[in-house]
């Protein structure tokens, strides 16, 4: 139904929107119908993508965002810089689970005031780091949806689905906004092949 009706479905992966649009498809062919609006599905990177494009045509002053490669680079570097004076053995190791652990703690409105060891030294450290690189160059990281949210305009439109996790400060932030989020499972009537989406 909320993709029928013109409204966003965003999913947690690229994979999962195109399965969604296919799964669409099949279901408007099943039900005899000959034409369709392509169904507005998007990963969750797109549809932040799109909204800083948004604003960027709103005249909104925004930084330049960095590319993937760009921003895996400034997390290296970051993770790298962390690690000195630290007994760690392979930083590089470590330059994914801390973009984890920094969109983790964001998305579920942790706080982290201060380390309380090696591990929690290097995971503030590495974002401050980050954070401080992406100001110096004028560049907007998107590890963390909190430092895109200013130019993000969520709406009674958006619907967020199949996410296994979804921490309660993204979630709250979005239904603050109208926009509705459903914490795992299929997009409703997916598992039917409903056209009644």
């Amino acid at each position: 139904m909320h993709i029928e009706r013109g409204g966003t479905l965003v999913v947690p992966s690229r994979q999962r929107a195109t399965a969604v649009r296919l799964a669409y498809s099949s279901a408007m062919l099943a039900a005899g119908r000959a034409v369709w609006n392509s169904p507005d599905v998007l990963p969750w990177s797109a549809w932040v993508e799109r909204e800083l494009d948004a604003a960027r045509a709103r005249g909104e002053s925004l930084a330049r965002r960095l590319s993937a490669p760009e921003e895996w680079l400034l997390w290296r570097d970051s993770v790298r810089e962390a690690c000195d004076g630290h007994d760690v053995l392979m930083p590089d190791a470590l330059i994914e689970p801390v973009r984890r652990a920094v969109a983790r703690l964001d998305d579920y409105g942790l706080p982290l005031p201060r380390a309380v060891g090696a591990e929690s030294a290097v995971l503030l450290q590495a974002r401050a780091a980050f954070r401080r690189r992406c100001a110096e160059l004028g560049a907007l990281g998107t590890t963390s949806w909190q430092d895109c949210a200013a130019h993000l305009r969520p709406s009674p439109q958006l619907l967020l689905a199949g996410f296994a996790a979804l921490g309660p400060a993204r979630q709250q932030w979005l239904e603050q906004h109208g926009a509705r989020a459903r914490a795992s499972g299929a997009p409703a009537g997916l598992a039917r092949r409903s056209p009644h989406w």
